[in-house]
């Protein structure tokens, strides 16, 4: 619907608030029409009520969902700061020469979060019936099949990465070998991060994940800040990488160690 909408706008030669509207308002308008088909239908029986309303219950909802949002509001920051910080520093010129290498090699690790994602409510429901053995076992084959698939990709596109590049813009970007390879590295601490995101999140440890990548977030922005002016776009994913790997990944491997030991 959204992306109709988006189409619809642009047909109509409509203004941006309607651009806006379109690409925001399709996705709730469609959650909307699903939550009233679901609960008028075989979904009757699970209408929420204001009777069945538990303080206790709603406490541990709103913890966790303030959990969620800071989160989410980390993973925005990370997301659209890289490139605010290069063309403030370097101009926007440098954007491209960093947007779409990091494009490109961004690929991998979204669709190995695709392929993931479904791992969270099955980890839930394994937790509920303390089903530990499957939980083991299924965290290091996805931990695994995370890091087999990114290393392949991220090393493919180490060697061929600049040639599709200059393809993909005709001459226009031509990436240097150490901006690639620290693609590759941080892209690979992504997909591997994630499998154990999700373990987590389904195990309700989230102040770790909270506050983990909050410090990672600080350490990767102060950083850039200060390297960016002096030694260009380069650095940029390695201090992304090396920040998460440092103060992301490691205290996450720790926290899930901790778990998987008091599951045996």
């Amino acid at each position: 619907m959204g992306l109709l909408g988006i189409w619809l706008v642009i047909k109509l030669r409509g203004g941006m608030p309607m651009l806006a509207l379109a690409f925001a308002g399709a996705p709730v308008a469609a959650a909307a029409a699903n939550s009233l088909a679901y609960f008028a239908g075989d979904g009757r029986k699970f209408l929420p009520r204001f009777e069945s309303v538990s303080k206790s219950h709603a406490s541990v909802i709103l913890r966790q969902g303030l959990s969620f949002l800071v989160i989410q509001i980390v993973v925005a920051v990370n997301v659209s700061s890289d490139n605010l910080l290069i063309a403030h520093f370097l101009g926007p010129e440098a954007v491209t020469a960093f947007g779409v290498p990091e494009r490109l090699f961004g690929l991998t690790p979204i669709l190995i979060h695709l392929a993931l994602q479904p791992l969270w409510p099955a980890y839930a429901d394994a937790f509920a019936r303390d089903d530990h053995r499957w939980i083991s076992a299924t965290l290091k084959n996805s931990f695994l099949t995370a890091l087999a698939l990114s290393v392949l990709a991220s090393l493919t596109l180490i060697l061929a990465g600049g040639w599709i590049v200059r393809i993909w813009t005709a001459g226009a970007v031509a990436p240097w070998p150490e901006l690639l390879r620290g693609l590759a590295v941080w892209k690979i601490i992504d997909s591997i991060e994630y499998a154990m995101t999700i373990f987590l999140a389904a195990a309700g440890a989230l102040r770790p994940q909270m506050l983990c990548s909050f410090l990672a977030m600080l350490l990767a922005l102060g950083c850039k800040i200060m390297l960016i002016p002096g030694h260009g776009v380069d650095w940029v994913p390695w201090i992304s990488g090396l920040s998460r790997l440092s103060l992301s990944l490691t205290p996450y491997a720790l926290v899930t160690c901790l778990i998987l030991k008091r599951l045996r």
